[in-house]
């Protein structure tokens, strides 16, 4: 699994930074394949891969979902237009 993270963070890391196409084609290729034996291997489960995914996304790339607050000039425009 050590390894699997390796290869998860690295292609995101490389999907955040905008990496090169083919580098970044070529690391998707080793975690899905890696990801496949695990599972055909059943060593994990499709649900156990999934949350191990989940985990290290958050690791790398942080919530998947952020709370927004409105900007003030958004606040002073909601308010004009209400009124």
């Amino acid at each position: 699994m050590a390894a699997l993270r390796g290869l998860l963070v690295e292609c995101m890391t490389l999907r955040r930074v905008g990496g090169g196409h083919s580098r970044l084609a070529y690391a998707q290729g080793y975690a899905d394949g890696l990801m496949r034996c695990l599972i055909d291997a059943r060593l994990v489960s499709q649900n156990e891969l999934l949350t191990f995914v989940a985990e290290v996304r958050r690791g790398v790339d942080g919530p998947s979902t952020k709370i927004s607050r409105p900007e003030p000039e958004e606040i002073e425009l909601s308010a004009a237009v209400g009124s």
